[in-house]
């Protein structure tokens, strides 16, 4: 968004459309039991020792949270979180999109506060798994409280999450994040099928206001000629 403004400042405007698609880290439970196993820790261990164990460096994302202009993030809650399983937070978000683009976003933007920045909740240990958070997450969407109950309660969506999983994996993508840029009419086919092609741009890994204007601007320049 700093990008998009920067060059809108310039007279360089985009006409956006964007969405977003579910990837798993660590697979399901059995998965992220091994993943702790492997570091000699129980599976509901804070982050804190996670990332003693792993040497995790927060200041390059907290430089861009800063960048941005997000608060700081809650430390106490983001180094007391556990990873769990994320299925049912993926579920849910994407029931919250099939009833509209607004309310996925909110859904979205309610559980990333909150297990990324430590942010809106009481709830500890913040966990992806917790039905207290997601349905805390889903009243902040303003989603149907009775629906969205009966959607962390059982396995609706289950299989669509999948199928988007399996697909980003074939494509050969397995971190995150992810950033698909293109120009809409003259990008040819999917990315997941034609990751190479002019009017389109792939990018791997965090980024700030410049990497994406570079990205922008070189699509840009493409999409005149």
């Amino acid at each position: 968004m700093l990008a998009l403004k920067e060059l809108e400042r310039e007279g360089v405007l985009f006409d956006i459309l964007w969405s977003r698609g579910p990837f798993f880290l660590r697979g399901g439970k059995r998965e992220i039991d091994e993943w702790y196993a492997s570091m000699g820790l129980p599976n509901d261990a804070p982050r804190w020792k996670v990332a003693q164990i792993k040497g995790m460096n927060d200041a390059p994302i907290d430089a861009l949270y800063a960048q941005a202009g997000m608060s700081p993030r809650n430390s106490e809650a983001t180094d007391t979180k556990v990873w769990t399983e994320t299925l049912t937070a993926h579920r849910l978000s994407q029931y919250a999109a099939t009833e509209s683009s607004e309310k996925g976003e909110a859904m979205w933007s309610a559980i990333s506060r909150r297990f990324f920045m430590g942010k809106d909740t009481a709830i500890r240990p913040i966990r992806l798994d917790s039905h207290e958070l997601l349905m805390e997450c889903a009243a902040a969407a303003e989603l149907d409280p009775k629906a969205a109950r009966q959607v962390i309660d059982g396995d609706a969506f289950e299989e669509q999450v999948y199928a988007a999983v399996r697909q980003v994996h074939a494509a050969g993508v397995h971190s995150i994040p992810v950033l698909i840029f293109e120009v809409d009419g003259l990008a040819a086919g999917s990315w997941l099928t034609h990751p190479k092609d002019k009017f389109r741009r792939i990018h791997h890994g965090s980024g700030n206001n410049s990497s994406f204007r570079e990205v922008l601007e070189e699509l840009h320049f493409a999409a005149c000629r």
